[in-house]
């Protein structure tokens, strides 16, 4: 089952917020979503499970620490988040915070793993976990 979570979650978080315009304030008529276009390539999706004593301020850090890794070359389409209870049974809620990027092949991913900043960020967010990430992978169709 776990299998089939994963994905789904991983899609989700790909998923960006729609910005909706109007031309005019005084007409009424519908508003158009414009999706942002998803990243095509080797999606990688990481969950956290943090300590649960962790202040405000500790989880901040924590994210900031995250986000660190979208500077790194060759990661694309980045995001980060918190756990959203929207009462699913099937959610992966023992994970608090997740990641999310696209990579344009295996290879950039490889360069990834072996990149100083991520390397660093791993040692930083270590103290913030209450166990190992889970991580999954796939290439978008």
């Amino acid at each position: 089952m776990k299998k089939v979570i994963l994905p789904i979650l991983g899609l989700l978080f790909t998923l960006s917020a729609c910005q909706v315009e109007s031309d005019s304030v005084n007409e009424q008529e519908p508003l158009a979503a414009e999706p942002q276009p998803l990243v095509k390539g080797l999606v990688h999706a990481v969950y956290f499970d943090v300590v649960d004593s962790l202040s405000a301020d500790e989880l901040a850090a924590f994210a900031a620490q995250l986000k660190r890794l979208e500077q790194i070359d060759g990661v694309q389409g980045f995001q980060v988040g918190a756990y959203q209870e929207l009462g699913d049974t099937r959610a992966l809620s023992t994970y608090e915070w997740a990641i999310l990027m696209t990579f344009s092949d295996s290879t950039e991913y490889r360069k990834y793993q072996q990149d100083p900043i991520h390397l660093d960020v791993k040692k930083s967010v270590g103290p913030y976990l209450a166990g190992k990430p889970a991580s999954y992978d796939f290439m978008t169709q």
